[in-house]
């Protein structure tokens, strides 16, 4: 059920404001009266509190609604969508300064309205769960107990946190701006640019450092250094965590004493850390990792982790105590349950005897979270096109229709028979606009069990299906996948009917079971896909008509971990193998 949101509307034209309160009305949105001026729609925002201001940008009176909506902005979090007959660029230009959330031009429909007042609210709760997010990060950082240092590539640093300034005895403004190399001396300097040389390279490691405060005196500190990155790979500069180790530099002697203490801090440390020995047994394991593994009872690292009775074949821990460097890197559990990011140190201990200090942490759902987003943003991009692949393909279709119109205007038999089939794709064209509007919500919405053969069906209802046969699947699976499933199936009929050739009569739908995986196969028996075609044909841009089907049906499916393939023989008709992974599938 829709929620019912209380929207402000602010126009000066009495019929409009009273045409929008029963459009708004009628979509089950609480509307309050609509005021006419800026002054007015500011004191109603203050009293009424609105969940959105549907704002005139042309208004009566001294303010306009771009100056009250600014006004707004001051006083509340509240979404405004602009409502307007005015479309010229500088207009548009000085309104977008007030960040709004949508534009509707005039005359306002019910389903423009509907719309973009969803999704307005939409993303308002989005950039609202956004700034708590970045407010709360940004607090982590202000408050951490330890150094944070970021420079720029020319070494000039752009960022510290209180703590970092604290350390060298700077306030945070002192130090911002300041080349790195102005706290150190002449010898940390030529140390500095080689290790600078190393974050050029992508190398992330861990070292001590000496720096000089701002009375001069000499302090040790400890780095955790990595290099920070474009999208193209570029170095832009690099971040490092620092603590201050002076006084364990100079009081070695009391590390014993510390050793109670240290124990204690690892025991309550939410990440998992143990230490390894040469042979693969673990010599210690905090409660986090006891708590996750059991306890190790003398058992190998690879038997007490994993249940494995040799060691494990994708383990990159022990390449520390070949490289007597740190390593970084992830690890997926056998039973695909967790992804574990582990750092690995090289690690001496009381004897001499070298080791392998591991820190585990969990991060399975930042990065589901980070996939899902990801995807999300990409199926995002396809939206234009899209939304030109689908309609333009019935359009063409329609203006087909209407020219033979033109030519059976004296029988009305034939005639009547075209009119109806211009009904039919215009019917179509309308689904493929509701489909384009509903294909703005995917990646919001969960993947679900879907019908093969349903969408089948509704593929054929849709499209041109002439004589052509198409037997579906007897097996009659269901596939667990994102809404826009279907589609998947549209286009591979639809690319059917265009290049399967006269003699294409059938399509067949059938499909097979394996211990890892179903695949569901299309073929039919048209004139196949010639070999240099087979490895570009999921391209974006590559076919005959569009290049759109294809790519868009392999995207959909990818979102699921689901796999397309085309594997016929040219000549033979075209076949295309659908891989959907274990746990994906069901049969009804």
């Amino acid at each position: 059920m829709m929620n019912k949101y209380s929207i402000l509307i602010v126009e000066d034209e009495a019929l409009i404001a009273a045409s929008l309160v029963h459009a708004l009305s009628s979509l089950g949105y609480t509307v309050p009266e609509p005021v006419a001026t800026g002054e007015d729609a500011i004191r109603a925002v203050k009293t009424r509190k609105p969940d959105l201001v549907l704002m005139d940008i042309k208004l009566a009176g001294a303010m306009d609604g771009i100056e009250a909506a600014e006004k707004i902005r001051a006083i509340a979090d509240i979404p405004i969508v602009y409502l307007t007959a005015y479309t010229d660029n500088l207009r548009l230009a000085k309104a977008q300064l007030t960040e709004p959330y949508g534009f509707i031009v005039k005359p306002a429909h019910s389903r423009e309205l509907h719309a973009t007042i969803e999704m307005a609210m939409y993303k308002h709760a989005l950039d609202r769960k956004l700034k708590e997010s970045e407010e709360k990060y940004r607090m982590l950082v202000e408050t951490l107990n330890e150094g944070i240092w970021v420079i720029d590539k020319e070494t000039v640093t752009t960022f510290v946190n209180p703590k970092m300034a604290e350390i060298l005895g700077y306030t945070v403004e002192e130090m911002t701006g300041r080349s790195l190399f102005s706290f150190m001396d002449d010898d940390g300097k030529r140390i500095c640019e080689r290790l600078i040389e190393r974050r050029k390279q992508g190398i992330k490691e861990q070292h001590v450092f000496e720096f000089l405060k701002k009375d001069g005196t000499r302090i040790y500190t400890s780095l955790e250094t990595s290099p920070i990155k474009g999208e193209g790979g570029e170095y832009l500069g690099a971040i490092a965590g620092v603590i201050d180790i002076t006084e364990r530099k100079r009081a070695e002697e009391a590390l014993q004493k510390e050793h109670k203490r240290l124990y204690d801090v690892l025991e309550t440390l939410p990440a998992m850390i143990c230490l390894l020995t040469p042979d693969y047994h673990v010599a210690f394991a905090n409660h986090s990792f006891r708590e996750k593994f059991g306890e190790s009872h003398g058992r190998h690292c690879y038997d007490y982790c994993f249940g494995k009775k040799e060691p494990c074949e994708f383990c990159e821990s022990y390449t520390v105590l070949k490289t007597g460097k740190p390593h970084h890197w992830e690890v997926t559990s056998p039973d695909n349950s967790s992804i574990i990011d582990v750092y690995d140190f090289p690690f001496t201990d009381d004897d001499g005897s070298s080791l392998i200090l591991e820190m585990d942490i969990d991060i399975t759902e930042r990065k589901q979270a980070e996939e899902a987003l990801y995807k999300a943003n990409k199926q995002l991009n396809l939206l234009s096109t899209v939304t030109r692949h689908d309609i333009l393909n019935q359009l063409l279709a329609l203006r087909g229709y209407l020219e033979l119109s033109r030519e059976y205007l004296g029988d009305n038999k034939t005639l009547s028979d075209f009119v109806e089939k211009e009904d039919k794709i215009a019917k179509i064209i309308d689904d493929q606009i509701t489909f384009t509007r509903d294909y703005q919500e995917l990646g919001a919405k969960a993947p679900e069990w879907q019908n093969v053969n349903e969408g089948i069906r509704n593929a054929m209802i849709a499209l041109p299906m002439r004589t052509i046969h198409v037997e579906p699947d007897p097996a009659d699976p269901e596939v667990y996948a994102d809404p826009l499933f279907e589609k998947v199936f549209y286009n591979l009929i639809d690319n059917a009917l265009r290049y399967g050739g006269d003699q294409m009569k059938t399509i067949r739908i059938s499909s097979e079971e394996s211990d890892t995986s179903l695949a569901i196969i299309c073929e039919d028996d048209g004139v196949g896909i010639i070999e240099a075609d087979k490895k570009r044909i999921f391209d974006k841009g590559f076919g005959k008509n569009t290049g759109l089907g294809l790519f868009l049906s392999r995207e959909i499916m990818s979102i699921t971990g689901i796999t397309i393939t085309e594997t016929g023989e040219p000549g033979n008709g075209a076949r295309f193998e659908i891989t959907v992974p274990k746990g994906m599938w069901r049969t009804t």
